[in-house]
């Protein structure tokens, strides 16, 4: 089943459609995890990996009326993260947006083209992440790295969970674009989540405000979140975080991730993968751990 985030966002013809390829067995509902609907093209659905058209053209008045939806009737609420390329919602919905930007650059004036990205909950994948971080009382800081789509995303969500729920810890997750936080896994944690943050400004409040016994946070990559971290080291508040990379010499070989190395964040760092089961993305991941000592020994430019 759909999350009811897409029933009511998308218009009714289009989700119709998708009923009806979900119907005749074109594809299953638990494998969407994209739905794109385009002012200047075809809407369409992405299904392990592929990209199905749906036969349906949108309106401008339409995505108007999706994203008036998707930001719960507050549209000019959301407008900095619109520019922003995204909209943050509830439950793991995560939503990209383009159209055309306003000469002052302080507003989209026309969405032309909408993403919605469908999280799916997948339980009992972060044991092996468990036993390297957590040696009780301490936590140790990772730094999870892969392409992107992989489910670095997932894996982090239930690591916090876990972190903040059966294991007690008090987690500060911060969640710059809605896309950790999916409240019926989250409720009855210890976790804090600072939703819409500034990835470096959400680092800051949680280290001087939250006493956080872990931060969490997706998707590593400017300079001044990398100037946060190394503030919340220097207060001895460890670090799960990810990044994208496709190997750990790409991974370090970037300026900013460089600087944490260099200055010995993470104790060491998690390579995920993934293989598809019959065409499907399989739910088993694997896991290539380097200790930071032994990353030491490559050779970067």
């Amino acid at each position: 089943m759909l999350p009811e985030v897409a029933l009511q966002s998308v218009p009714a013809r289009v989700y119709g459609r998708i009923c009806e390829l979900i119907h005749i067995g074109r594809v299953r509902a638990a494998d969407i995890s994209e739905i794109r609907l385009r002012v200047c093209g075809e809407a369409s659905v992405t299904a392990l990996g592929e990209n199905i058209p749906l036969g349906e053209r949108v309106s401008v008045t339409e995505i108007a009326e999706c994203v008036a939806s998707l930001c719960r009737g507050s549209v000019y609420a959301h407008m900095e993260t619109i520019r922003n390329g995204y909209i943050c919602t509830r439950d793991g919905i995560r939503v990209g947006v383009c159209g055309t930007l306003a000469a002052d650059g302080r507003a989209v004036s026309e969405i032309t083209s909408v993403n919605i990205r469908i999280a799916h909950i997948i339980r009992g994948v972060c044991e092996y992440l468990l036993k390297l971080c957590y040696e009780p009382p301490r936590i140790k800081s990772l730094l999870i790295y892969s392409p992107p789509g992989i489910g670095k995303t997932t894996v982090l969500r239930e690591l916090a969970v876990r972190l903040g729920g059966e294991l007690s810890r008090r987690v500060a997750v911060i969640d710059t674009r809605g896309e950790l936080y999916i409240e019926k896994m989250f409720s009855g944690t210890m976790c804090d989540i600072l939703s819409g943050y500034p990835r470096a400004h959400g680092i800051g409040i949680a280290t001087r405000t939250l006493s956080p016994e872990v931060i969490i946070c997706d998707e590593l990559g400017d300079a001044e979140e990398a100037k946060q971290l190394l503030t919340a080291q220097n207060t001895g508040v460890p670090i799960i975080a990810s990044a994208h990379a496709s190997n750990l010499t790409g991974l370090l070989s970037r300026p900013n991730i460089r600087m944490l190395h260099d200055a010995g964040i993470f104790s060491g760092y998690v390579g995920l993968s993934r293989e598809r089961v019959n065409g499907r993305m399989g739910r088993c991941f694997s896991f290539d751990y380097t200790p930071f000592e032994d990353s030491e020994e490559l050779s970067v430019c």
